[in-house]
């Protein structure tokens, strides 16, 4: 386009010139009295210097007016086989994101141990772990639990080493089903941060270990009065009694439990398909013990008969040879007719 612009502006400034000249030549021409003369000079001068200059804009232009218009054509076909690429990003997108909501329906024990958090929030966790029972955020830079997800199967839950120092009343809301919390390592000073876990009905273990509140006088009768339905508290009962291993950890044993189920499933079902191969392999070893009597006894059977066959010859005594004679081709029979009277002969002799 550039180029067509450029030979305009020559076209205009030849034109220029000319007019220039045509005023020049009229006055000439008015003394002079030829002006029509003059005005046709200055036509084809026009005529000759921009008919060439007009046929290669022209030509330029439709040049450009084809490279605009396969441009476009161009980029709408990339632009459709852009929708369709993004189409087919979107369904497995959407495809991934169904398959991870059933994997977090799924997971009943999630570990986040050591993980940043941020601004008090852990990232990924929210309430589409529908199934947790148990969760552990040890150690992730935790203020609050404010952000924690509704996790309404939630039975343990691990906090130790956080730096929490109140807000626990939102555990009863997002948590109602605890049945163990660990709040050791945190900045709980007073009993007055842990009062709103009386709402936590089904609470049988409270760690506050390396709390400053366990420094306070009479700090665990105080704290059994004050949650009156817990039984441990730092491991140990109101008789200072330890809290026993089904107690503790209750409810990773019950995980254990069932994944010693599993396997005790999986392995009742492995020792049944060993039973099923050992079956079947004996019944085997049965037909072919079957089949291999079955061919002893043919074996004993054929030799019976030539016992048999045996004793007959020696009952029957001197009529074997008659009988069989008679089986004879007539050929070797007539052999021996012949043969016969030279025998005679000879035994004449």
């Amino acid at each position: 386009m550039s180029e067509f612009v450029r030979e305009t502006i020559k076209i205009e400034e030849k034109y220029a010139k000319n007019l220039a000249k045509l005023s020049q030549n009229s006055l000439a021409a008015q003394e002079e009295g030829s002006l029509g003369e003059a005005w046709a000079q200055v036509k084809k001068s026009l005529a000759d210097e921009a008919e060439v200059p007009l046929k290669f804009s022209v030509k330029f232009h439709i040049e450009v007016e084809k490279s605009l218009m396969n441009f476009r054509e161009n980029f709408k076909k990339d632009i459709k086989k852009c929708d369709h690429h993004i189409a087919d990003l979107s369904k497995q997108l959407a495809i991934h994101y169904v398959s991870v909501e059933k994997a977090q329906k799924a997971v009943k024990e999630l570990v986040l141990d050591n993980c940043r958090s941020n601004e008090g929030k852990i990232e990924g966790l929210t309430d589409k772990f529908e199934e947790l029972e148990f969760l552990s955020t040890i150690n992730v830079g935790l203020t609050s639990v404010a952000n924690l997800p509704k996790l309404n199967k939630l039975k343990k839950l691990e906090l130790s080493d956080n730096r929490i120092s109140g807000g626990l009343e939102v555990l009863a809301e997002r948590c109602p089903n605890l049945t163990h919390l660990n709040l050791s390592g945190n900045k709980i000073k007073d009993l007055s941060t842990i009062e709103p876990l009386k709402n936590l009905e089904n609470l049988k273990s409270l760690d506050l270990f390396n709390c400053e509140v366990t420094n306070l006088n009479d700090y665990r009768e105080n704290v059994f009065k004050l949650l009156p339905q817990l039984t441990y508290l730092d491991g140990y009962d109101q008789d200072d009694k330890e809290a026993s291993d089904s107690d503790a950890e209750g409810y990773v044993e019950g995980l254990d439990d069932d994944e010693e189920d599993e396997d005790e499933e999986e392995y009742d079902e492995d020792a049944q398909i060993v039973e099923d191969e050992e079956d079947e392999y004996e019944e085997e070893e049965g037909e072919e013990e079957d089949v291999s009597g079955e061919e002893e006894e043919d074996e004993e059977g054929y030799n019976d008969g030539e016992v048999d066959d045996e004793e007959d010859e020696e009952d029957l005594g001197g009529m074997v040879p008659f009988y069989l004679s008679l089986w004879q081709p007539e050929e070797e029979r007539g052999q021996k007719r012949k043969r016969e009277p030279e025998d005679e002969g000879e035994d004449d002799d």
